[in-house]
């Protein structure tokens, strides 16, 4: 399965070329997300996620210059504290965009991360992408069409750096072929450049690890079931390789060790596969992170995919036309891995089962390979990445081989190009943060009277109401708070898996900040608030800017028969 490389020379070469290439995905991404830089207080994504992973921007650097764990934290779900693990925080990312985090803000260190994710992405695909063609435009065209994708679209829109950040992975893509079929580079070279790449991936998203591990073994057991029989070199050299990569593993075990051994250590699922896996129907419409997205389509990937922002699934009919008639003219051995893989893929993300009309569901080939450790960790949707991987370098193998004249195959890269694009702007929203959080505000309390927890309000549970969390981040960690939205699994999971267990007093906050109904004040309730009061060493309630204000501000009246005072556009009630 040889690729030819190569080509005519140029003026923009070597380092220059990826220069270029990195400017250009950077100017792209901002280009996209061009609403969140003009207007203050936006975040990249839809309600959820991008607050919790703003508010891992702001601790991790807090955690290291203050010698604590960045993957534990007291500061949220005070006094017992949450384990950090799952998802655990874009480690590398973070540390990249420190400067901007602590001297501005979380949410500009938040969306320079997510700008970095698709940059470095960006980059990495049209590395691995000139491998394929000697046409610069056609690994361009790629590269910003992997890019832009369904996949990464969906996952920006969920908010999800850590999953959108799959550069290291598309460069160990790179490497699997440099290992099995060109065989450049020095051994060594090879196995270390591995050994980074699983550590940066390991740090960034253990899902996206474990997945392409997973790939790995399917893509070599098709590969000898195409081939039949590997070069003599090749066994050698691989082993050689692999030796050197090894070196990986120590740090890896002490990190798997670490995350399956410490205090709070996660078990379990934080959403059902059957939930997150794509439909047959949605490879066909396009999905809600496509540009061509219609009303109808919206309606039909509503209807079998519900309010839920990670549909990647897509591929379009001009996709597999071009697929289909690329096997016809074009019979190589590499393109018909890159099918196999493809279909592999999709079926993959179809999950454990087929739903069918009428609630009929049949098991699908996930169902196996969930059997295994660790793989029914992985939510089937997110397998997306492989589809798009494996598409777009069928679809560069098809247009640089296949003997089209040019106009038909600019015409049909054209066409794929403007069915994939995604929906303009990026998604975004809005969370204000309180002057009375921001270093141009005197502080909330003053020593050596200043609360160690305090409650936030609105209440931040389950991702509806987590404004709050972003504030405490604001505020750079000077207090604690007993809520929070993080990923919360064990072996015996009751209720949600984010965030706090519900008790009587955090379930009214909640319902009181969503519906707008204040529930009678009792002596059950408030005998329930004040007992959740004391248990969690709450000093203080703090309730900022919310639609629900003033039936939260009449509700915690209520509980502490007291009236707040007012600094800076906050409510404060200090607890006794």
């Amino acid at each position: 399965m040889s690729v030819q490389k190569g080509g005519p020379t140029h003026w923009l070469t070597g380092w220059h070329l990826y220069f270029a290439v990195i400017a250009a995905c950077l100017a792209l991404s901002l280009l996209w997300t061009l609403p969140v830089w003009l207007a203050p207080n936006h975040l990249i994504g839809l309600p959820g996620d991008p607050v919790s992973n703003a508010w891992n921007a702001a601790w991790v650097p807090f955690a290291l210059t203050h010698g604590l764990s960045p993957y534990q934290s007291a500061y949220l779900n005070a006094p017992s504290g949450i384990n950090n693990m799952w998802p655990a925080p874009t480690m590398l990312y973070i540390i990249l965009v420190w400067p901007l985090t602590m001297l501005i803000s979380p949410t500009l260190g938040y969306n320079a991360i997510m700008v970095l994710a698709l940059t470095g992405t960006g980059a990495a695909a049209f590395a691995l992408m000139i491998r394929f063609t000697h046409r610069r435009w056609l690994a361009a065209w790629a590269s910003g069409l992997f890019t832009f994708g369904p996949y990464e679209a969906s996952e920006v829109a969920g908010g999800h750096p850590d999953l959108a950040a799959v550069g290291s992975l598309l460069l160990l893509a790179l490497l699997t072929h440099e290992l099995f079929i060109s065989r450049n580079w020095k051994p060594r070279s090879v196995g270390l450049c591995i050994a980074a790449l699983l550590l940066v991936q390991m740090v960034t998203s253990e899902e996206v690890l474990a997945s392409a591990a997973i790939m790995a073994a399917i893509g070599t057991a098709i590969a000898l079931l195409i081939q039949r029989k590997l070069d003599r070199d090749v066994v050698p050299y691989v082993c050689s390789s692999l030796k050197w990569a090894a070196v990986a593993l120590p740090p890896m075990l002490a990190f798997f060790t670490f995350q399956w051994l410490a205090p709070g250590a996660l078990h379990g699922q934080n959403a059902s596969p059957s939930v997150y896996s794509a439909p047959l129907i949605t490879y066909f419409i396009p999905g809600p992170s496509q540009q061509l997205s219609l009303p109808w389509t919206s309606s039909i990937t509503q209807y079998v995919w519900g309010p839920k922002e990670e549909l990647s699934s897509y591929l379009g009919v001009a996709v597999i036309v071009t697929l289909i008639l690329g096997l016809r003219r074009l019979r190589a051995p590499m393109l018909r891995w890159l099918l196999a893989m493809l279909v592999v893929s999709a079926v993959l993300t179809l999950g454990p089962a087929v739903r069918l009309k009428g609630g009929v569901s049949l098991p699908a080939p996930e169902a196996l390979l969930a059997m295994l450790p660790l793989v029914g960790n992985i939510l089937p949707i997110r397998l997306g990445v492989y589809v798009d991987l494996f598409s777009v370098l069928a679809m560069v193998l098809v247009l640089d081989k296949v003997s089209w004249v040019s106009w038909v195959r600019y015409s049909a890269a054209s066409v794929v190009a403007l069915t994939w694009v995604p929906s303009i702007p990026a998604p975004a929203i809005s969370i204000p943060v309180p002057s009375a959080f921001t270093r141009q505000s005197p502080v909330l309390f003053t020593e050596p009277h200043a609360p160690d927890v305090v409650l936030l309000l609105p209440y931040v549970a389950n991702g509806a109401t987590d404004a709050a969390m972003l504030w405490q981040a604001a505020d750079h960690f000077r207090f604690r708070v007993p809520e929070g939205y993080w990923v919360r699994l064990t072996i015996h999971q009751p209720g949600n898996a984010y965030g706090p267990a519900a008790t009587e007093f955090t379930s009214s906050l909640v319902m009181v900040a969503t519906s707008g109904h204040v529930p009678a004040m009792n002596r059950r309730l408030r005998s329930s608030a004040l007992a959740y009061l004391r248990s969690h060493d709450v000093g203080a309630i703090v309730l900022g800017p919310s639609v629900r204000r003033a039936q939260l501000e009449r509700f915690v009246d209520g509980v502490l028969r007291a009236r707040p005072h007012y600094i800076n556009g906050v409510a404060i009630w200090r607890v006794n």
